[in-house]
């Protein structure tokens, strides 16, 4: 059948359809329509169908939208899927595609590659970019080459990021420059990240410097990657000037960036800084969340000062947010830094009031306040109750409430809790509780104690330190045992003992 006039010239110019379709014949309306008007009247009036990119294009005679395709609509539902953090529907929107009939697009993958990074599946995003973009499978099936973009080699870098892959990171950026694809700002912030987990601090400043090299400014996702690399190092002064680099390029902080350089402070015990930024955060009207506030405590705390960590405990509050078992916690070692050690304990009460439930590290500061003030009963009482919470001490507790017995005139007790750790897999003595348990038993006449102490650590395969015969003389010459301490001191000087070690 032949087109009507003039509809087979238009649908020409728009690429229309590959084979002819019946249309019947007619005179045709003549308005004042545009081209594209016209072409979609006179489709309309013999009833057929305008190809997708025909029927979809926009006007830019009227300006009018164009509406959006089925697989932009389905493209559109992946990344709305991923966002809200259902993945698996996001991956059976994808499949839908093939089954509509439809062939998924670039963007389509890269979509379904974000909705499984964002929610943790870095492993499920990495097979996927493997299996759809890597040039060996596009070699291998030419049907289906979709040559990968700047958003896929960054999806693919950020699923690396989680996974701490630095190593797959750098060397998909190397590809992706192989391939002469611009990386960008979201690239290079991926990129950064991946080193800073995979404890490549170096080579994340490294990445950084390339970046700023070919003119890239970044944004607040590479400075915030950045910065996070300098809390890493316990660099704080060059996250500080990260910072203001940022705000001189127009480049406005968030509360991540914030965030990170306040960790970087609180790493570094500075106390001061960390004080300006939750200034400066509240006048710039960045409402500081639980995690800065807790680093900001615990910067006072390092810095043994107590008052401004109380303070800010209490402005958390009337902010409206809940303190959790970390800002408890922290706010406890505060005290317990300054020696407040009735100001811990009223904290950890109140915590328990407030119902949030004590962990090991609130147990063991608390611990460690009362036992730096000689109250070996309540420190004692608090491992008897962390037991009873079904918690496990770790040696750092048992060394406190070791200490605390010590001063206390309690070795036997502290004897007891020895064999206790002993018989415990996750808390067993290290050599700082053999030289306290060692110092407590000849502060109290108990040489023979003392020397059975070292004894059982050889019997056990436990070569002692250089510290542990120290204590051990130390120990006998305080019970008057001069010539024994002189027999070891001279012994021990015949054999290589172990380096002296840090106690963990």
């Amino acid at each position: 059948a032949a087109w009507p006039s003039g509809c087979h010239a238009a649908f020409s110019a728009f690429s229309a359809f590959s084979a002819p379709l019946s249309l019947p014949q007619g005179p045709l309306l003549t308005c004042s329509f545009s081209p594209l008007a016209k072409v979609q009247h006179r489709a309309r009036k013999h009833r057929c169908v305008l190809p997708l990119q025909l029927s979809q294009a926009k006007d830019e005679s009227t300006g009018m939208r164009k509406k959006p395709s089925r697989i932009s609509e389905l493209n559109s539902e992946i990344s709305r899927l991923g966002k809200d953090g259902q993945w698996e529907a996001a991956l059976e929107v994808l499949k839908s595609i093939e089954k509509e009939g439809l062939t998924p697009t670039r963007v389509s993958y890269n979509a379904a590659m974000s909705a499984l990074t964002r929610n943790g599946r870095w492993r499920e995003a990495l097979s996927m970019f493997d299996s759809v973009f890597s040039q060996t499978e596009r070699n291998k099936v030419a049907a289906r080459s979709l040559r990968p973009d700047t958003v896929t080699f960054s999806t693919a870098i950020s699923a690396c990021a989680k996974g701490g892959e630095w190593q797959r990171a750098m060397n998909m950026y190397h590809e992706m420059e192989a391939q002469g694809i611009e990386p960008n700002e979201f690239t290079f912030a991926a990129l950064i990240t991946a080193c800073e987990k995979g404890g490549q601090v170096s080579k994340a400043f490294e990445v950084f410097e390339r970046m700023q090299a070919r003119g890239i400014v970044g944004n607040v996702y590479t400075f915030t990657a950045a910065i996070s690399s300098c809390e890493k190092l316990g660099d704080w002064q060059r996250a500080l000037k990260l910072l203001e680099e940022m705000i001189a390029k127009g480049i406005q902080p968030n509360l991540q960036a914030y965030s990170a350089a306040i960790s970087a402070c609180e790493k570094a015990a500075e106390a001061r800084p960390a004080l300006g930024l939750l200034e400066r955060m509240t006048n710039e009207k960045i409402k500081p969340d639980i995690i800065v506030y807790s680093a900001v405590m615990a910067a006072c705390g390092k810095a043994g000062l107590w008052e401004p960590a109380a303070r800010i405990f209490q402005k958390m509050k009337r902010e409206g947010l809940t303190p959790d078992v970390v800002a408890y916690s922290t706010l406890i070692q505060a005290y317990q830094r300054a020696g407040e050690w009735s100001r811990a304990l009223e904290v950890f009460q109140l915590m328990e009031k407030a119902g949030v439930r004590p962990n090991v590290i609130a147990y063991t500061e608390a611990i460690a306040a009362c036992a730096k003030a000689g109250e070996w009963r309540r420190s004692l009482g608090l491992l008897e109750r962390m037991k009873a919470d079904k918690l496990r001490p770790d040696a750092v507790a048992y060394n406190f409430v070791i200490s605390a017995l010590s001063r206390g005139g309690q070795w036997d007790a502290g004897l007891t809790l020895l064999q206790e750790m002993l018989e415990e897999d996750e808390a067993q003595p290290n050599i700082s509780t053999y030289c306290t348990v060692i110092k407590a038993c000849g502060d109290n006449g108990q040489w023979e104690k003392a020397l059975g102490v070292v004894t059982n650590m050889e019997c056990k395969g436990i070569e002692p330190t250089a510290e542990v015969v120290n204590a051990l003389i130390s120990a006998l010459q305080a019970c008057n045992q001069e010539e024994l301490a002189l027999q070891i001191r001279q012994e021990s000087k015949n054999f290589k003992l172990p380096k002296k070690t840090k106690p963990p």
